[in-house]
């Protein structure tokens, strides 16, 4: 029987889940006669949330829809070479399927920011039907499976990692996330309760960047549970959000009358 803490979490993770897809599709309502997908992407993080395709515009517009704005911003699945005897990005929801320029951007992002932290790291160690491999010939090791003997191979690696707690947190900035979040093809960011925020500088519409937003941005480096598996995983956070040193956006796309402003303002 699953404890009630344990029922709770799910509940609230579920009404999480729920509120995002009804505040996408109500927007997506909004933009009805210019949607050129469709619901597609929401259960593929390499696609935007929604893309619509205005007159006058050459390319689609892409935005990116988030409940709040203390949440999960992408992460990176990474794994330990054993042959180059480096961690490398074994594979990102940001460089997949993307250009040479966006994968170029993600490594230069890695190496700067998250490799200092990981080459220190004793590689991962346990026995062969443990380590989770990846890679043309199976030499990049990206987690462990749930075989008999994986508890202690886990609780060895995390001792060594992470000392007394289960993570390591990296800081970065909201400048960073933006940069970031931008290679994956998005223009424009909605938040709900905040607003509508540029991601680039594509179009001349007098709202904010997203980096115009004072919070805590940092990378949560993490060995995430995923039911038959744990991976190495580096997620995105944002949280702490300052409102009185952030520049708040006019438009709030989850309102039509915004809807329509911005469609008619770009």
């Amino acid at each position: 029987m699953l404890h009630p803490i344990f029922r709770k979490l799910l509940t609230e993770d579920k009404r999480s889940t729920e509120t995002g897809y009804t505040n996408e599709n109500n927007i997506e309502s909004y933009f009805s006669k210019y949607l050129v997908q469709d619901g597609t992407a929401k259960n593929d993080r390499t696609k935007s949330d929604i893309v619509i395709e205005v007159p006058g515009h050459r390319d689609p517009i892409k935005i990116e829809v988030k409940t709040t704005l203390d949440t999960e911003f992408g992460q990176l699945t990474i794994g330990y070479d054993t042959e180059k005897k480096r961690w490398v990005i074994h594979n990102s929801n940001f460089n997949k399927n993307k250009s040479k320029e966006n994968k170029k951007y993600m490594d230069r992002f890695f190496a700067k920011y998250i490799q200092p932290y990981l080459q220190d790291l004793k590689p991962p160690i346990g026995s062969k039907s443990i380590l989770k491999k990846r890679g043309d010939r199976e030499q990049i090791i990206v987690g462990l499976y749930k075989e008999p003997g994986h508890k202690k191979a886990l609780e060895a690696i995390q001792n060594s990692w992470f000392g007394d707690g289960k993570e390591h947190r990296m800081t970065l900035t909201p400048a960073i996330l933006e940069k970031y979040y931008n290679t994956k093809g998005d223009d424009l960011i909605q938040i709900n309760g905040l607003g509508l925020y540029k991601l680039s500088n594509r179009f001349d519409i007098s709202i904010p960047y997203f980096k115009d937003l004072v919070f805590r941005a940092d990378a949560k480096f993490h060995i995430k549970n995923h039911g038959d598996s744990f991976t190495f995983n580096v997620a995105f956070r944002a949280d702490d959000l300052d409102r009185e040193r952030s520049k708040l956006s006019r438009l709030d796309i989850s309102k039509k009358e915004d809807a329509d402003k911005l469609i008619k303002e770009i």
